[in-house]
């Protein structure tokens, strides 16, 4: 099930990011753009918690995926060669997804996605977009499964962290 989150999720949302890193990087991949105790973090979760954005996706009381779902369009986006236009209040922003390693190849990552898409039409939203770096392959072969278009690449700073080539993707709703 995938729900909004609350307070007491703040600890294993932490943990899931760190289990994501650790694994990545004992992997040897660079497929992330994130760093460990800089992003994302359990900050990261907490605001988007007080922001009302935060979702965890949790089976058997553990939590095996979580993503931020707001309207934020970095300001990088401008240069974003979109094919659906629409007023920022139309658009929909999926950040920080992520799953934790030992729940992958189970189409979790997607199930968050689409549940972004399906909140999003709720409000109202006509476009989802999205991030992510431009090396990683998961992603970019996740995102084009589910039918979202490439709309170019960004340089794109992460909270803390230096600017990183991003492939941008949207979707119409």
């Amino acid at each position: 099930m995938i729900r909004k989150a609350d307070r007491a999720d703040l600890p294993a949302v932490q943990a899931l990011y760190e289990a994501v890193l650790d694994a990545e990087a004992a992997a040897g991949l660079g497929y992330l753009a994130w760093s460990k105790g800089i992003y994302p973090t359990e900050e990261t979760a907490r605001v988007a918690l007080e922001e009302g954005t935060l979702y965890v996706g949790q089976s058997d009381g553990h939590v095996w995926g979580a993503v931020i779902i707001n309207n934020h369009q970095a300001r990088e986006y401008k240069d974003g060669v979109w094919t659906f236009p629409a007023e920022p209040e139309e658009v929909g922003v999926l950040h920080t997804l992520c799953v934790h390693p030992e729940a992958r190849g189970q189409g979790r990552a997607a199930e968050l996605a689409r549940y972004g898409e399906d909140l999003c039409r709720t409000q109202g939203r006509r476009v989802m977009r999205l991030d992510t770096r431009a090396v990683n392959v998961p992603g970019l072969k996740l995102y084009a499964s589910l039918g979202y278009r490439e709309a170019g690449q960004v340089d794109l700073c992460l909270p803390n962290c230096g600017p990183d080539r991003m492939q941008l993707f949207e979707k119409e709703l």
